[in-house]
Order: structure tokens, then sequence, then C-alpha cells
């Protein structure tokens, strides 16, 4: 609950957040460093001290930083030539790793619409968070959901797009406007919104596995564009020229997190990392 008061603190750089790894990237390739973009890590090697790529391209390492996904991490480390204490310790704490779920993950949709900022500036500032109801969502995201989840090959697209009409009318939506904070963002008399909301990777997965994935990530922007349009922007009904979407999927795929995880381990299971600040390595 905390980061709905600590994203007010957020401060965003002109030309948006990508500026900051263009930044880092910059001053790694100052310094000498060496970086290598759209490279799958798929072996990690700790007795031999190397990595390999997809492309079976191996980098040798003195110490290695993972700065990614812990679950990929166990999942391709070859643990074969090492001594049988640490391969045990390893396995055992990879075990422990596979078997725990990462943090929520979110659906994102980016719109792009015929209307200028002055229009938003009226309504609400550039990062924010909406619910259209007091309500709430109560069971609808978690025990109706699971339920649903538990019977999936007997539930029926009626359903499911049933509870989709619940899930997003009581949801809470992140909405950001970069324009807002950066006017150089948008062309002049167009506003671009990242709208989000938590979802559950296992959704999609099945729905993915069923095949109608398509329709299902169609049928959920149309129903946030219709909320928001009966809201919070009335501008978004007629004057959205276009839009695309991010899914959990997406996530997992793009950047592999496992689950589209976006903050860090789940709650609702035991935590395999440290995650107390007394800790014995504090």
């Amino acid at each position: 609950m905390s980061y709905f008061s600590l994203y007010l603190d957020y401060f965003y750089p002109r030309g948006g957040v990508g500026k900051l790894a263009e930044a880092l990237k910059d001053r790694v390739l100052e310094l000498g460093g060496d970086i290598r973009t759209e490279t799958r890590i798929t072996g990690v090697f700790p007795g031999e001290h190397f990595v390999k790529d997809e492309k079976n391209a191996a980098y040798r390492y003195k110490n290695l930083i993972w700065a990614a996904d812990l679950k990929t991490l166990y999942r391709i480390a070859d643990t074969d030539t090492l001594p049988q204490e640490i391969k045990r310790r390893i396995r055992e704490t990879g075990a422990k790793m596979l078997a725990d779920r990462r943090g929520d993950s979110v659906f994102t949709l980016f719109l792009e619409v015929d209307e200028p900022l002055e229009s938003y500036q009226k309504i609400a500032h550039g990062h924010f968070f909406f619910t259209p109801t007091k309500q709430g969502l109560g069971e609808t995201h978690r025990r109706e959901l699971d339920e649903i989840l538990s019977r999936f090959d007997r539930a029926g697209k009626a359903e499911i797009l049933a509870w989709l009409d619940k899930f997003t009318g009581l949801n809470t939506y992140e909405i950001s406007i970069p324009g807002l904070k950066d006017a150089g963002m948008a062309p002049p008399g167009k506003t671009g919104l990242i709208v989000s909301l938590l979802a559950e990777y296992d959704l999609f997965r099945r729905i993915r596995n069923a095949g109608w994935l398509e329709e299902f990530i169609t049928e959920l922007e149309d129903r946030i564009l219709r909320v928001l349009s009966e809201s919070v922007y009335q501008m978004l009904k007629d004057k959205t020229r276009a839009r695309f979407s991010f899914t959990p999927l997406n996530i997992e795929n793009r950047i592999g997190s496992s689950e589209g995880g976006i903050t860090g381990w789940a709650f609702q299971k035991s935590m395999p990392v440290i995650n107390k600040i007394n800790s014995p390595y504090s």
C-alpha cells in the first residue's frame, strides 16, 4: 500500500524514463565497458566461470552480477563440475526459488488520442490512480478468479468475459501522461496515455494455451476504454486513434521475469530470499 504515497515523490527526466538507461549506457561505454543488447543468456557455468547466449557464444567472467530473474538463473545454471556440497546447496536453493512465485504483474494499455494536453491537465496530474467506483474489487481479483482458474477447462468464454466486466469496472487504474511531465513527449494537439492495472499471469497463460489470447486482449482493451471514457476521460470514446498493449506474457518474454513479475516475490507464499532488514547479512 505504500506505493500510493511513494509514487508522489517520483522525479521524471526530460525526454522520458528511457533517458536514464541511455545515460547509464553512455557511462559504461565511457569507462571501457562492453554492452551486448538483444542477447539472451541461456547457460551459466559457475565451475568454469563463463556464461553462454542463445547463439552459443561464451563470455568469461571473474565475478558475475546477475541483475535479472533469480528463477531463470537457477533454471539455467549448470552445476555438474562443482564440488558435491556446493552443488547440493545450489540445487536446494534453486528448488525453493522455482517453487515460489514472482510478485504482481500488470496489463498496460498505451493510447494515442487526438486531444491536446491542456484537456487532461484540467482533470488530473500526469501520474495518478483512478478508481471508477467506491465499491472496490472485493473477491473479484482473488477468490473468484482462482475459482475460474481451478476449473478453467470447463469455464467458457462467456463466464470469463462476465468476470472481466466486473474486473475492469471495479478496478483501480494507474494512469500516466508523459506529456504532462514533459510537453515535448507529445505532438501538438495530441496526447499519449499509459494505463495499467494488476493482472494475473496464469489467466493470460491459460487463455493463450486455449487459443484465444488475441481475442481476450481486444476484449480487455475495449472494456478499459469504455470504463475510462464513461468516467474520467470522456474524450477517449471518439478521439482514440491508436492503441496497443503489453501483457504479463509480454513482460516474461521481453525481460525474462518469471510469471511476468514486476515486484519481486509474491507475498502469499514464502519468500526464498532475504526479505527483512534485520538479517545476518546486513
